[in-house]
């Protein structure tokens, strides 16, 4: 895939050989201070902001991740990076290959969705995440 974003494309390739929560709150906060938007309209496709993650990585190590995520809490972070945090844990829910949820994201799972539901209602991230563990709550 042809690079999209000039921010974090470093810090991914950092996150790739080293998957940890450091690191992949490098490559986020790197990615959000660039791109606040969900998508990037590139003319004849478009791209989710954290597509390049998605795509290189799955299964445990998404999971993983996708742990380590949960604890994140939106008020350590900018308005636009809580607007984008949803769409990177739909995107490594995705990732993950399973709909088992892993231990963080359950404990938080209230929280994440309440907070989300008041940064960004309309979020169609958020709806996948709610989707994909099937919560209709």
């Amino acid at each position: 895939m042809p690079t999209v974003f000039q921010s974090g494309n470093d810090e991914l390739k950092t996150l790739l050989g080293d998957p940890t929560t450091s690191t992949l709150r490098a490559y986020f906060d790197a990615r959000v201070s660039e791109w606040s938007a969900p998508t990037k309209d590139m003319g004849v496709f478009t791209v989710g902001i954290f597509y390049d993650l998605a795509q290189s990585i799955t299964g445990s190590d998404a999971f993983k991740l996708l742990d380590a995520a949960a604890v994140w809490t939106l008020n350590e972070m900018t308005e636009a990076q809580s607007m984008r945090y949803v769409d990177l844990l739909a995107d490594l829910a995705q990732s993950s290959n399973t709909t088992e949820m892993p231990t963080n994201l359950k404990k938080h799972w209230k929280s994440i969705i309440d907070s989300a539901k008041m940064t960004d209602a309309d979020s169609v991230a958020l709806e996948s995440l709610r989707s994909h563990y099937r919560d209709v709550g």
